[in-house]
């Protein structure tokens, strides 16, 4: 079986094998598969695994993604997306994934809340600069 090259890219990190025999993914019309010399493609996976196996080992290695963009073309497969996990055991990707991405729903929640504290504080100060007959200049 003829193998083609796989880069995984992220914010933090690039991950690549050019000995990639298949991959097997899922967008919003189902799944599908792709080996070397397959047509251009370009689609967005849903959230979830893909996987994909070497020829090294014949094991599949699974991919963890928020949803990502999959474009192939020239025997490369390029798979860009914010953030991936990469791994041989499914159930343990699983639970890393789910714990990431918790995590990260946390961040942006916090992040919002001080995001609004910061908008009302302002707001507030505005608001007492004009009630004492000053004058606001934004431009400074």
């Amino acid at each position: 079986m003829t193998p083609f090259t796989i880069i995984l890219q992220d914010m933090s990190h690039e991950w690549h094998s050019d000995t990639a025999l298949s991959f097997i993914g899922r967008d919003m019309s189902g799944s599908f598969g792709l080996q070397a010399n397959h047509e251009t493609l370009v689609t967005a996976l849903v959230p979830g695994l893909a996987r994909f196996r070497c020829r090294e080992d014949q094991r599949w290695l699974f991919i963890a993604q928020p949803g990502s963009v999959v474009q192939f073309f020239g025997n490369t497969l390029r798979l860009a997306t914010t953030q991936f996990l990469l791994g041989d055991n499914h159930d343990l990707l699983l639970r890393q994934m789910d714990a990431a991405w918790q995590a990260a729903e946390q961040t942006l929640r916090s992040t919002r809340r001080s995001y609004v504290q910061v908008e009302q504080a302002l707001a507030r100060k505005i608001w007492e600069i004009s009630r004492q007959g000053g004058h606001f200049d934004a431009a400074g």
